[in-house]
């Protein structure tokens, strides 16, 4: 089938939501004269929301639209710096409360004000529900208190210098679900956010429409569609015919001159193989004993594959090599860390050593998007006698493999640090599981390292900033050593922009269309 062909089956689906008029709760009067139709930004996105309860999703796709509907306390703003939301400031009484004020006048999509029960509700979710996906900032809470209608302190087990983590909560309308239930919540979502969800095409759209109410100002553009177009060649088609203003993660190719133009810059996701360390023996590998749990074998991998070729010749140049877990510009990175050069003779000596001189079989699991990664590794592993067979699953699929049932023993798949300090990526993904504790909630392959778990505690309590940079490049020295992680590469997120439209994209590919506005507004 040609390419325009199929992209038949999409342009429908990017175009039925600028046809229609969307059904509104609470819609802003249009101030366009003429009976013109409303003012609409279009954005094409690589996949579907998994949900609309910001609570209970981690995935960048999804969160890049509950963004629009959802606000927290503080947030990030398009540098990664923290930046007041819907608190105002804050402080710390003393090393074990937060305190935060609460802006004032500020309207869920109902028409209720926010207050200070709204951010007890929210945090006290996070604390008392185990399926959150905030559930290991709990490590650090013992409860919040609520001092008057606009103030809030929340209470630490331990000092916790990490901001945006503590703030980073989105805010949820507490009289609203105690009316209408959290299934009723999830199905009619209501934030303070710029935007309300006007409706959902599963599969095809997510339709939003601006808040007349928002606290900061009216947003620029009236409603926001969000097209699902799952072939990054199909999503340069849609820009470059006009069809959509916004095309997030295409291929970049010459400047165009056909009415948009490229914004490239680095993308906080890294890329990286994770290896079942948990099982005596792994379920997808051919071997009586578990070959994942010697370091040396997972160093192997490190010496076969060369990622510099798999950057140019299947990436097509739009990444760079990862030296470490967590991108350049976070912090905690560490550029003293250099990644090996490829070396599979002594590859094939740590398989040898480690007591699998004929190699081994193992499963990867793989996004079916990522196919040609997937061949390009399994051809990479076969010079050192690892031979790989490709699982291509679904995103859904993947994501309820790997996170929901742990059924894998080796995968591939990405981590964006999106709070911007590598503390999030050790509590969260390799500190060893401690439920109790809410720590390692997202570390489903098994690792576990003692003396690394002692770091990432004593981290989170250092409120210097010289010296909490230091611990985490120490922390993230150790994880280098051991390796439970194998980095490949950090992507460059390439973004095709409308001239008509003024949008600077953020660094955590995130994107927030209250930052967008027409060119000469």
């Amino acid at each position: 089938m040609s390419l325009m062909r199929e992209m038949s089956r999409w342009w429908p689906i990017v175009t039925i939501g600028l046809i229609v008029g969307f059904p509104v709760a609470c819609a802003r009067v249009s101030e366009r004269s003429g009976g013109e139709p409303p003012l609409a930004l279009r954005i094409a996105v690589e996949s579907d929301v998994h949900g609309f309860d910001p609570h209970l999703e981690n995935e960048v796709g999804t969160l890049s639209v509950l963004d629009n509907i959802f606000e927290p306390l503080v947030r990030p703003d398009q540098q990664m710096r923290v930046q007041p939301c819907l608190a105002t400031n804050w402080e710390t009484p003393n090393e074990l409360t937060w305190r935060a004020h609460l802006r004032e006048g500020v309207r869920f999509h109902d028409g209720v004000e926010m207050t200070s029960e709204d951010v007890k509700y929210s945090y006290d979710r996070i604390l008392q529900s185990p399926e959150t996906t905030y559930r290991a900032l709990a490590s650090s809470m013992v409860g919040i208190d609520v001092i008057d209608r606009y103030t809030i302190d929340l209470k630490l087990r331990d000092p916790y210098n990490v901001v945006v983590d503590l703030g980073g909560v989105p805010i949820l309308p507490s009289a609203y679900i105690r009316n209408h239930g959290l299934a009723g919540f999830s199905e009619h979502p209501i934030g303070t956010g710029p935007y309300m969800l006007s409706g959902w095409d599963r599969g095809r759209e997510i339709r939003l429409t601006a808040f007349a109410d928002y606290w900061r100002r009216l947003a620029a553009y009236e409603q926001v569609v969000f097209s699902v177009i799952p072939r990054s060649e199909y999503r340069l088609r849609a820009i470059e015919h006009g069809i959509v203003d916004i095309a997030y993660r295409i291929p970049s190719k010459p400047a165009p001159d056909n009415g948009y133009r490229l914004h490239v810059q680095p993308s906080p996701t890294v890329y990286y193989l994770a290896f079942d360390v948990s099982h005596d023996r792994s379920p997808y590998v051919d071997t009586p004993t578990n070959p994942f749990r010697d370091p040396g074998v997972r160093r192997a991998f490190q010496l076969a594959v060369n990622v510099e070729n798999l950057v140019d010749r299947v990436l097509a140049g739009r990444a760079v090599r990862a030296s470490q877990l967590v991108a350049p510009g976070v912090f905690g990175y560490n550029p003293a860390i250099t990644p090996p050069e490829p070396d599979r003779g002594t590859a094939r000596g740590l398989l040898r050593r480690a007591g699998f001189p004929n190699g081994f079989t193992a499963t990867l699991d793989i996004i079916d998007s990522r196919a040609a990664v997937g061949e390009f590794l399994k051809s990479e592993l076969e010079t050192i006698g690892v031979r790989l067979s490709l699982n291509l699953i679904s995103r859904d699929a993947f994501y309820k493999k790997i996170y929901a049932d742990h059924d894998s023993s080796l995968y591939l798949v990405g981590w964006s640090c999106s709070s911007g300090d590598a503390n999030s990526l050790f509590q969260y993904g390799l500190h060893t599981l401690d439920v109790s504790r809410r720590l390692g909630l997202q570390n489903v392959t098994g690792y576990s390292n003692s003396r690394l778990d002692q770091m990432i505690e004593v981290t989170s309590r250092i409120a210097e900033p010289v010296e909490r940079l230091e611990m985490l490049q120490q922390t993230m020295d150790l994880a280098m050593s051991d390796l439970p992680w194998l980095p490949l590469w950090v992507g460059q997120s390439v973004y095709g922009i409308r001239s008509s439209v003024l949008y600077t994209p953020r660094l955590d590919d995130h994107i927030d269309a209250f930052d967008a506005r027409p060119r000469g507004d």
